[in-house]
This record gives C-alpha cells, structure tokens and sequence, in this order.
C-alpha cells in the first residue's frame, strides 16, 4: 500500500502511537479502495505465533516440568503478554481517575453556578482536560489489551494445532474434528474477547470503592441504602456468571456435535448426493441445530437478564438513596443530587462490564480447561512435559501389558523424511535404540490360530542390529490408554474386555534394509491396523517395539491423500526439487501421460482432496510423493488396487520390484491383495483376525498351502521345503490362502517374477510411458526448461475467496430483521427503546425539578408543591425508574429473542442451500472455507452479533435524547455542538469503508486456517510418516501471522477513531459547562447539573456507539458471508415438477444412452461424446477404459451430478431430465462408490442412516456383504470409518446398495479392496441379490466383469466397443483384447479362460500379442475401433 506504508511495523511508544496518527494512511487507503492483505503491517518482534510458542515452552520449562492444572495453563498464557498487560493497567489507572474526577468537577461546577462565582470557568477547563486525559488512556489500554489477547489467541491456536500433530490416531479416538475446530475457532476467539476487561477486575471494584465513598460524604447515611442495593446486585451477577459457565460448558460438546455432523456431511457430500440424502441429513442437522438453540436461547436470554440488571442497577440504587434521603428529612441540592447521580453513572459502566467480564471469563475458563484436557491430560506417563516441537514419531513410553509388567515402544526420531534420508528430521525427543519384553504373556495364548514363522536369510544376531523397525510379541489397541477426550468420561477401554480392544495381537516381525514385505490376509484381517502399529499410530498394549534411529519413512495411504497445491508440491512434499529425480518418479509412477495432459503440467494446481483427478491418478500421485522422499522405510496401504491391473503390475516393477524397481535400495511393507505379485517379495506376512498366521517366503507359502489341501484332516505341523517353517491349522491357512490365490493363479508367473523377469519390461519399447519417459530423458537443455523451469501461472482450480467491498449492503440487514422477525418485530423493539429512554429522561428530569424544588416551588406548567415534600417526589421518581425498569426487561428480551430467532433461520437457510449446491461448488471449494461458515460464523451469528446490535440501537438512542437535552437545556451550546456531530459523522462514514474491509480480511483470513487444519487432520499419519510435522506447523503459524496482521489493523483503527471520538466528546462537554457558566443567571441549578452529567453521557454513549456499531458492522460481516452462501445456484429441484412417474416406476430398469454429451466447462472439450446406447432390464454390463476415458463421468451423467450439454438418458422410457433429483437418485439408481464414505455412528446408522429399514433387514444385508462376522449392528463406526478397514468400508457400501435393492445398480469399482475370496463373494452377491436389476460395474480389475452379458469400452470419452466379453476378445485389434493382453500373458490367459472354452481355437494365450502403446493415460495408443 504507497499510502499506508505497506510492510512497515507500527510505532511502539510516544506521542505518535498515542494520536493513532500512524493509522491515517491506513484508514484513507481504505476509503479510496478496497484494502488488500499487502497494506497491512507487519507484526512487530516477539508478536510472530512461532516465537511465542517457543516462548511459552521455554517458560514452562523454566518453572516447572509440566503444567498439573487449568490454572497454571492460563498463567502461563498470559505470562507471554506482560509487558502489554502491564502498559494497559497503567493507562486503566490514569482512565480511571479521569472517570472518577468528572463526578467530583461537576459538584464544583454547579455549586460556583448556584453561587454565581467566576472560578466556575477554571472547573469547566478541568473538565475538558480530565476528558483529554480519559481519551488518550482509554484507547491505548484498549490497544495493549487486545495486543494481549492476540498474542494469547494466536498461542492457543499454536498449541491446539501443535498436539494434535502428536496425537497418534489411537490418541485421536478420543477426540472429534469438530471438538478440535471449535477449540480453533470458538475457544481461542474468547481469549482474545476477554482481553479487554481484564483489568476492570481491579479497576471496576476502585471504581465502587471511591464513588460508595463519595456518596456516603456527601449524602450521609441514606447513601447506605443505595450501596445496599448495589451489594445485593453482586451476589446476583456472581450467581448468573456461574450459571452463564454452567451453560456454555453444556453448550460447547452440543455445539462440538454439530459442527462434527456439519462437516462429516460436507466432506461426504458426494455420497449424500448420489443417495438424495440431502433431506435426510437436513433433518438430521436440524435436529441437533435445535438442541444446540436451546442453549444459544438460555445463553441469550441469561444477556438479557444481566443487561437488565446491568442497566436498572444504578437506577434503582439511585431511587434508594434519594427516596431514603427524602423521608429522612433531608433536602436536595443541585450540586449534591448530580455529583450523586453521576457517581452512579460512574458505578453503571464498571457494574455492567465487570458482569460481561464475569460471563466472558467464565467462556474463558472453560476454553482454558478444553485446552488443558486436550493436551495436557493426554500426556504420556513419561512424557515429562517436553514440548516445544512436533515429533513424527513417539519417544520410548509405557503402558501396562494384559499380565501387569509394562509394555515398552521405542521410536527413535520420528521416522523423518523431511529432508535427505537418514537425517532425522522428525521432529521429537530422540532416544537410544532400546526394548524390553512383556514377560507372562502367552503369544498363542490370544487366538485358535499360532503363529507360523519362517527366518528369511538373515543372521540372527545380525538381524536384530540391522532392523529397521521390530516389534516382538506386540498387541495394539485403537484405544488409546491416555485420555484425549475432551469430557471427563470413561474410556471404552475400561468398559471392554481388553482383548476385544487389541486389533493387532502378538506381532513379532523385522523391517529389514532393502527387503520387500508383503502383508496380506482377508478383509478385516488388520492389515491397515497393522501398517498404522508401524508407523506409531497404535497404541501399544503388550510387547515392545522399537525404531532405529534417524531413518525416514514415506507413507501411502489405501485412501489417496492429496492436499490442495500443485502437482510439483504434492509429489516433492517439501523437499528441494530434483529435476532428474522427478523425472524418474514420474516414469516409475506412470504419470509421464497424466502430465501431459494437465494444462500447466506440474504447476497445476490439482485442487482440494484432488478432485481434479481420478482415483487411479490420485493413487500414484501419492506413490510418487513417497518415492520421491527416497526413504529408508516404505509403507504402502495396498495403493495399487486403485489402479488398472496392468498399470498397477508396471508401477510395481518400476518403483517396487527388487531388481528393477526404482525403491530396490529401500526397505517396502506393501498391503497387497494382487497375489501375481507376492513371488518378487522377500517375505510375505500373512494376518488373521489381527494375528500373523505366517510369515517367510512365498515359496513356502505355497508349500504349506498345497501340503493344507493335501492333508484336510491333519492338524498337526506340516514343514515347507527346507523344513524352516511351522505350520498353522490346515483348514484355516488353507482358507486364508484361498483368499491369497484366488484373484488370479500366479505359478509360473509368481517363478518369473521370483527370478526378476519382467513381461513388461520385455517390450518396453512398446510402453507408452517408457516412450514419454525416453523423450524426457533426451530433451535438450532447453526443452527440459520448457517442462520444468518454465514460469508458469498456476491454473487455479479452487476459486479465491468473495470478498465484497465497501460498507454492509443494505440487504445484509434487511435479511437479518426478516430472520429475526420481520419488520414488525423491529418496530417493537425500537418502540421499547423508545420508552425506556422516555422514562429514563423522566426520571432525571423529575429530579432536576426535586433539586430545585429546594429554592422554592419550581417554575413550571404545572402547581408543584416546594422541595419540603418529599413524599409527593419520591413517588413520582420512583414510577418513573420502575417503569424504566420494565422497558429495559422488555426491550433485553425481544432483542435477544430476535437474534436467537435469526439466528436458527440464517442457518437453516445456509444449511439447505450448501446441501443444494451443484457439485462443482464443492470440487472448486476448499472444505476449510465452507466450514468457517458453520463455525466461526455461526457462532458469530448465534451470540456476539445480537449483543453488538442490542448496544448499536441502545446507544444510537441514548446519543439522540442526549444532543435533545443538552441543546434544550444550553442552547448555546448548539454552536459547538451541531459541528462536532458533522464531524462525528463526517469521519465514521470515513472510517466505515476501512473498518468493515478489515473484518473481511479478518474472515477471509481465518478460512485457510481452518482449509489447512482440515487438509493436515485427514493426513495426519502421512504428515508425520514424512517428517514433515515441522512444515505443517510453520504453514499453520504464517497462516495465523496473517490472520493476526488484519486483526491488529482492525483493532488499531478502531482506535483511531475512538481516541477522536473522545476528543470530541471532551469538547461538547465543555461546551456544555461553558454556556451554563455563561448563561447562570438564566438557568436553573438543577438544569445545569442535567446537562452536564448528560454531557458526560454523551461521550460514553459516542464512544459506546463507536464501539458497539464498530463490532456490529463487522459481525454482520458474518450474516453477508451466510448470505452469500444461501444465495449460491441451486442444483436443480429435488421433486418432479409437472407430472410425476408411475408410483412403479422404474418396473424394469431399461437405460438408454441416446447422443449423450457432457461438459464439466463450457471451455473445455467434452468428458463424454455422442455416447449412445441401450441396456436392457435386468441385464448386467461392465465398463471399463483407462483413466481418463470417461468412466466416473458416465456415473455423473447418470446422477445428474452434472446436467448434460445435449442428448438424453432414459430409464424405462422416462427422461431422467424432466425429473427431481430425488426421483433419479434415490429410486431409479443406486451406487457403490470406489471412495466409500462413512459417518460417525453405529454400523447400523451407516447401512441404513434414517431407519427405513428394520434390524432384521439390516443384519441380513450385513450377511450378503460378508460383514455379519466382522462387525455388529450396533457398533459404533468413528469418524470417516477410521476404525475399520477399506476393504470393510467398501462391504457397507454394499450393504446399504443390498438393503435399497435398486432396478439400477452402478458398482464403481467396489472390489479394489478387498481379497479374492471377498472378491468372488461379492460377485456371486451382486449376480445373486441384484438378478432383476440392471448393473453397470466400472472396473479396473477386468476379472470382475469378465461374466458381464456385456462390456462397454471407452476412449476419451467415445464409445468404442460395446459387445460381449467373448465377441470382444475374438477381436484381436481392439481395445478390449489390448486392456486383457495388458496385464500379461499368463493373466490374460486366465482372463481369456473365463469367457472362451477351454480348447476353443480362439483362445490364443499362447500367442505373442502387443499391448497398447498407452495405459492409465487414456491414449489410444495402437488400438482399432472394431
């Protein structure tokens, strides 16, 4: 910003911070244009998140080895900001004596008026300079106050963020993404809100002391019984504080609850939309929106009662002493009853923010404990409160064993990849490599199943010394020991058998250098757990396990991660780029073609969860970040199942296989279900119920496997080849093999790639990829800039952020008053306002009248009696403060009635419509950014918006009917006056631009914060496996850094324009007491002690009025962010308009395809083109193609995720065109997704989410999907399914697919994670439960559509074949015979076996053929259209 002197620090101290001079520029950047994140300052030293954080741990470290209470967290917090705590309580002080001056200069002032003596002039100067003093130290204690809050803000999120990339996942059971993101957004938000009482603490009981002093001097005793009134009130407001903490401690895990449910919905929103879930889950939301209302309702009905209170409390006490000092024969005086009155207005302001103060500390208090629980009572034992970094990986711990002894896991440095290998970059305490063993626990003694082990060639001892990482006879728990819930409650562990805990149980096993394991077993075997035991994410229960030290680890998920940043970023995942490097990932990965088609290459920018790509590219996106890392250690989550058969078989001869992989050198732990590729691995584990059933070579496997089928009814040992292996039960291992080799019979292919043939390798002068690969490699210099030094713009695929500009739109209330009641509605309320500030007048004007009642009966309209009778007085002042009363009570309640009221509506507006939104709003949409809304905005919306607005009208009023009074009274006064509001005026229209830019910086600024909190939790194990805990940490702390720059800018202008405001009121003040000194032969005493003290009014209610409309302004920023949401286009509508389809319909399940096109943008080339065809009822068809041919964008079409750019699909004869969403979605089609998406809940809740079924129904629908074993209907499902494996996902998808038994089934790919023996189990389930449906199976494993009717096959989005799988393949140019002889020869030949007699003349496995030039890419290659 040239204007505002971007990048600049502001000043510290002197004359020139306390003017807020150096905010100027600022503010009239502001108001020409629209201010940007470069025209804010820079934070100035000590400020930055990351040195606080440093800080803070430094500290605590100092004084004490760990933090043991809430209290100590909270002192240890505010320590940081003491310098600025301490400049605010010195500028209270000097307020504060201002504050009390005034009262005290009044009584001077009035008593030289009544006696008509000149020094009245020297009190009127007094008075101007005491408000000089009170506006310079009011604005910089607000300034150093929220510079406190910021810094303690910005801590809390830092520690919040910082532990949660400790938390193992075991840890994490404990605790929900939405506690976490409320702990983020609402909770450190209160740190920052209480900042500005902090010192009315002292401050406010100064305040009491001196002004009950003054009273009691100047009106004797009957002061007493105002004090009283104000001693009772204390008790009231500590009472309503409590119960204010009470309900905000209930409230938080409600509101935890819905947020969860708000953002589970919004990361499946795919799935709810391919199910018409959409009412549904609304009702669902609704329903715990409402429970949530009922204590957003108490939480504001208890601010109206202490408004109320606040208000009518030094009215009251005011009534108290003067009808006391009436009846006790006492008479007024004008100098005594204003001096008296204006204490009392003294004593509102500390009585009414010390309450606030109250409230909003207990909100803090209970932020603080939240906080306390999440990090502190999750420690280990012997964690010794270490902090102050983030470790990848755990230091030694222990935990008790199922015998007593303590189980011990050492994991030495974390397992880095962050920087080259081997240097340790995981960030935690390092550790000698130790362990020690469980002695009294039995390995075999858990399960019916032993433990077979056969030694691969290794030296014992030289074994031990060399593993990487070990474990010997550990047992692992989901279930963390260590609390991490954020409520006090039992575990599960306390309320199970510890047994039924452990999920993986008795694992010995080595990772050795440059080894390749592979680790397979049925679905729900513990593969996954496993591999999470590993990488630390488990919690040990028994055994030991430990890592050597400084290794690194790269990690590949079964579930692809992939965070929003380019392709270059994804893969290099913080290391420095290697061009050669990349170019062997990118070949080895197959990606070479994938990044040729990307408009930017590898600067594209891919997009949030990477919706950009397909799930096959996502996956060796994913295994190209890992290879990349080049780490000691590999772990890979069976990420080839997401692939095509003959691309997956390619990646893992490139990138996995011992002689030819580009990963040979490092050790591999692969989770397989390809059993062709089991004969290149060194060792293969083989898990049973959470158990190793064996482990040693294939070889062997296979040994003991046909020696199991031979011997049936022998139990007893059978040894393998070189009698180095123990048998397991014959009919156990048997069946588990049968799930091994049943996917394909690999013999002579399993040999071949035992001894490093490679029948891909063989004609890879054929392979596209190698092709793309050999261009690279011998590019020029120059050419080689063109792909990777060019300076490309990222071709942004998630949308910036709106940021609107200029003040509030006026629709932006309009919408709020219709939500909060309509028009009606504000009428009342500003009716009430209206009488209560009549009354209020009243009751100081009939005190101005009592007063000079004492000279003689008033000179009024009316015949009063003289001041003698008190009596006739008291009553008519005291109808007038209960009537005051009553209109404040009901002014309190409509207003927060109303704002609870707007608030239920804009969220359910919001709601409904982001639940509408077409899927290209989500897909261009970073999930941080939508859930800020149902978050920090809503709980904007919900509490902090009514109470600014409520002080906005107040003080609006309260401003109006002190200029009536004062002009009134001193009508010369108007001459300084009427210019002091244009002013006024003048320079908040000034300011307004700037102040509500600022606000939207600040909320634009938060939803990255919460975009990266999102994207780092999905990816935690990933993030820590890589080392690159560091990183993440540092992109949270600059993302904070930023988003404290536009807060302090915000709360820095806000000053400016206070200290002005100040000054002004300060002015017409002495105005004011200027022209009653002037005119004091003409007015009477009383008269001008109510002017005055209303003079004083005025500059509170400027300044309240700057604050309050100041918040207001920027919270309704909120309302326009929700607004903006629920006018967003709308998919079209749920229910058929017009005629709706037969109540039968679809009877058949015919679907035809007539010149089908599609577009995701205008701007680019179809996703499917004139794409015809007809499927009849009942039939079963496959579909297949490469990626990027169009196969996820036929099921798009087909669910009208997308509407067509022309042609037509029907079922049964109905357009799916002319009908609602519903009809299409959830009656004519159903889906199995490739991406199972599940909700936290029970089983049950997740097959069924809204009980149209009964339990009976359900429990048979688990049993075809092969899950009745394996789970139970009412066990509960953790977040996104984190408790069960893939594979067991992908069953419930089934399930819920078996329970709607649709007329049209999509299966996209449903097998890829399961085993064979599933896999076949499936298949025969959909033949059987789905006989009458029509099915559409999108496959990349062609055995499971080879006894399809009939296979489709696609090509850049044409249809190219469409025949039976027999006829297909009698076609040896086309495509079809091309993707079969893809996945080599013995491969096909099995693949061909299944379609074409056995003998037959066509069945040519034995003949050489050549496999398309091309594979995932979706080139044609070398194929003919038949």
């Amino acid at each position: 910003m040239a204007e505002a002197s971007a990048r600049t620090r502001p000043p510290r101290g002197g004359a020139y911070l306390a003017t807020f001079a150096w905010v100027t520029p600022l503010v009239r950047t502001g108001f020409k244009r629209q201010l940007q994140a470069e025209d804010l300052w820079e934070l100035r030293d000590g400020e930055a998140v990351r040195e606080l954080r440093e800080t803070f741990w430094a500290n605590v470290k100092a004084r004490r080895s760990r933090i043991e209470s809430w209290r100590q967290l909270m002192y240890e917090i505010v320590r940081l900001s003491a310098s600025e705590v301490a400049a605010s309580g010195v500028f209270m002080l000097f307020y504060t004596a201002a504050q009390l001056a005034n009262p005290i200069l009044l009584r001077e002032l009035v008593s030289r008026i009544e006696d008509g003596a000149f020094e009245g002039l020297y009190f009127a100067i007094a008075l101007l300079l005491s408000s000089i003093v009170s506006a310079f130290s009011s604005q910089l204690q607000f300034h150093y106050s929220f510079a406190a809050g910021r810094k303690s803000r910005a801590i809390f999120i830092s520690l919040v963020f910082e532990h949660m990339l400790k938390l193992s996942s075991a840890e994490m059971s404990g605790v929900s993404s939405g506690e976490i993101l409320n702990m983020m957004s609402a909770d450190a938000q209160k740190f920052f809100e209480v900042a500005q009482f902090m010192h009315l603490f002292w401050a406010g009981p100064l305040q009491i002391v001196v002004a009950i002093s003054f009273l009691v001097t100047v009106l004797g005793l009957p002061a007493l019984a105002g004090i009283l009134v104000l001693f009772l009130i204390g008790p009231i407001n500590i009472f309503m504080a409590r119960l204010k903490r009470k309900v905000r401690q209930t409230h938080m895990p409600i509101m935890d609850a819905r947020v969860r449910l708000c953002v589970e919905v919004l990361a499946g929103i795919r799935v709810v939309k391919l199910f018409s879930w959409e009412s549904p889950f609304m009702k669902k939301i609704r329903a715990a929106r409402e429970h949530q209302l009922v204590y957003v309702f108490r939480e504001l009905y208890l601010f109206a009662l202490v408004i109320t209170v606040l208000i009518i409390t030094p009215t009251t006490a005011s009534m108290s002493t003067f009808v006391t000092y009436g009846a006790t024969g006492h008479i007024l005086t004008a100098a005594d009853t204003f001096s008296a009155l204006a204490f009392f207005n003294v004593l509102r302001f500390p009585l009414m923010q010390i309450s606030q103060a109250l409230m909003m500390g207990a909100q803090t208090f209970v932020a603080t404990e939240r906080l306390f629980r999440f990090i502190f009572l999750s420690q280990r034992p012997n964690d010794d409160g270490e902090h102050g970094a983030v470790p990848g990986a755990r230091s030694s711990q222990s935990v008790p064993s199922k015998s007593g002894p303590s189980a011990t896991t050492s994991f030495v440095s974390g397992g880095s990849s962050g920087g080259a290998k081997g240097t340790g970059q995981g960030i935690g305490t390092q550790a000698d490599m130790r362990t020690s063993k469980v002695e009294g626990v039995d390995p075999a003694s858990a399960l019916d199943l032993p433990n077979v082990s056969v030694d691969v060639k290794d030296d014992g001892d030289s074994a031990t010394s060399t593993a990487l990482i070990e474990m010997h006879d550990a047992s692992f728990s989901w279930t963390s020991q260590s609390p991490t819930g954020l409520e006090a409650s039992a575990t599960v562990a306390a309320e199970q058998p510890q047994d039924q805990l452990e999920v993986i149980r008795d694992v010995s096993l080595q990772i050795l250098p440059g080894q390749l394991t592979a680790i397979v077993g049925p679905v729900g075997g513990g593969k996954s757990s496993l591999v999470s035991a590993i990488l630390g994410e488990l919690a040990l229960v028994s055994g030991s396990q430990r890592r050597k030290d400084n290794i690194s680890i790269a990690y590949c998920s079964q579930a692809p991660w992939i965070f929003n940043a380019t392709v270059e970023e994804n893969i290099t995942f913080g290391k420095p780029f290697e061009e050669q490097r990349f170019r062997d990932v990118l070949q080895a990965c197959c990606l070479w073609s994938d990044l040729e088609q990307l408009h930017e290459r590898e600067k594209t920018v891919i997009g949030e969860r990477g919706v950009t790509l397909s799930g096959g590219q996502k996956a060796r996106l994913s295994l190209a970040r890992a290879a990349y890392a080049d780490p000691d250690v590999i772990v890979l989550d069976d990420p080839l199942s997401a692939l095509d058969s003959h691309v997956g078989k390619l990646v893992f001869e490139r990138l996995l296989a011992p002689r030819t992989g580009l990963l040979r050198k490092s050790a591999r732990v692969l989770v397989t279900h390809a059993a062709q590729n089991l004969g290149a691995c060194d060792r293969v584990l083989v898990l049973f119920r959470g158990r190793i059933a064996y482990q040693g070579a294939y070889s062997e496997l296979q040994a003991l496997h046909d020696d199991a089928e031979r011997e049936t009814d022998d139990d007893d040992n059978a040894s393998g080849s070189n009698g180095s292996a123990q048998a397991p039960h014959s009919a156990q291992l048997s069946s588990v093999m049968e799930s091994i080799l049943l996917t394909t019979q690999t013999g002579q292919a399993a040999a071949r790639l035992e001894t490093g043939e490679s029948s891909v390798y063989g004609r890879e002068d054929d392979d596209g990829y190698n092709e793309h690969a050999r261009q690279a490699s011998s590019m020029s210099p120059e050419a080689s800039k063109t792909l990777f030094a060019q300076d490309y713009t990222s071709a942004k695929l998630m949308t910036e952020e709106e940021r609107k500009q200029g003040t509030i739109d006026r629709h932006v209330a309009h919408r709020y008053i219709m939500a909060a009641g309509g028009y009606p509605w504000m009428f009342f309320v500003i009716f009430l306002l209206c009488m209560e500030r009549l009354t209020y007048l009243a009751s100081d004007w009939w005190l101005a009248t009592w007063a000079d009642a004492a000279y003689g009966p008033p000179d009024t309209r009316w015949d009063l009696p003289s001041g003698a009778d008190t009596r006739f007085y008291s009553i008519v002042y005291a109808v007038c403060i209960l009537l005051n009363a009553f209109f404040v009570l009901a002014r309190c309640f409509a207003f927060m009635h109303g704002g609870g009221r707007a608030a239920r509506s804009l969220f359910y507006d919001l709601t409904w419509c982001v639940l509408r939104c077409p899927m290209e709003f989500f897909e261009t949409t970073p999930l941080g950014r939508i859930t800020n809304r149902f978050s920090f905005d809503t709980e904007i919306v919900d509490d902090l918006l009514t109470q600014a607005l409520n002080g906005t009208v107040a003080s609006t009023l309260w401003m109006i009917s002190a200029i009536g009074l004062m002009i009134s009274v001193t009508p010369f006064a108007a001459i300084l006056i009427v210019p002091v509001l244009i002013i006024f005026f003048t320079m908040h229209a000034y300011y307004r631009r700037t102040c509500v830019d600022l606000q939207r910086l600040d909320s634009t600024s938060r939803s990255p914060i919460q975009s990266h909190f999102r994207q780092t939790l999905d990816g935690l194990p990933a993030v820590r496996a890589f080392g690159q805990s560091v990183r993440f940490l540092r992109n949270n702390e600059a993302l904070v850094d930023g988003n404290n720059m536009a807060i302090f800018a915000f709360v820095s202008s806000n000053r400016w324009l206070g200290v002005r405001l100040e000054l002004m009121g300060g002015c017409v003040t002495f105005a004011v007491a200027l022209s009653a000194w002037f005119a004091r032969d003409a007015i009477a005493p009383g008269l001008v002690g109510l002017a005055v003290l209303w003079s004083f009014n005025l500059t509170t209610s400027l300044n309240f009025f700057v604050t309050m409309s100041t918040q207001a302004e920027a919270k309704l920023t909120s309302v326009e962010r929700v607004i903006n949401y629920a006018n967003l286009s709308q998919e079209p509508a749920l229910q058929t308009v017009g005629v709706a389809p037969p109540s039968s319909w679809p009877s058949r399940g015919e679907l035809v395809f007539e010149k089908v096109v599609l577009r995701y943008r205008e701007s680019l080339p179809p996703a499917l083109c004139e794409v015809s065809f007809r499927i009849a009822a009942g039939e079963h068809v496959g579909v297949c193609g490469r990626t990027g041919a169009g196969k996820s964008s036929m099921a798009t079409a087909l669910f009208r995720l997308r509407e067509l750019s022309s042609g037509s699909i029907s079922i049964d004869g109905i357009d799916l065109a002319g009908l609602g969403l519903s009809d299409v979605r959830g009656r004519a089609l159903t889906i199995i997704p490739q991406d199972p998406t599940l909700f936290s809940g029970t089983v049950r809740f997740n097959v069924d989410p809204f009980g149209d079924f009964t339990d009976a129904q359900v429990q048979e629908a688990l049993a075809s999907a092969c899950l009745a074993s394996q789970v139970r209907i009412d066990e509960e499902v953790g977040d996104s399914g984190a408790n069960l494996s893939q594979g067991q996902r992908q069953l419930l998808c089934l399930a819920r697919a078996i329970l709607r038994k649709p007329r049209v089934l999509l299966c996209d790919e449903m097998t890829s994670s399961v085993d064979g023996v599933t896999d076949a189990l499936i298949q025969q389930t959909v033949r059987s439960s789905f006989a009458d449906s029509t099915v559409l199976t999108i496959a990349h494993r062609l055995h499971s559509i080879m006894d399809s009717s009939r296979v489709m096959v696609l090509e850049k989005g044409r249809l190219v074949e469409f025949d039976s799988p027999r006829n297909l393949l009698k076609n040896q140019e086309g495509y079809f015979h091309g993707l079969v002889q893809a996945n080599g020869d013995e491969v096909a030949e099995e693949l061909r076996a299944m379609v074409l007699p056995e003998g037959s003349e066509e069945n040519l496995g034995n003949e050489r053929h050549e496999e398309p030039a091309d594979d995932d890419s979706g080139d044609k290659g070398g194929s003919q259209k038949p």
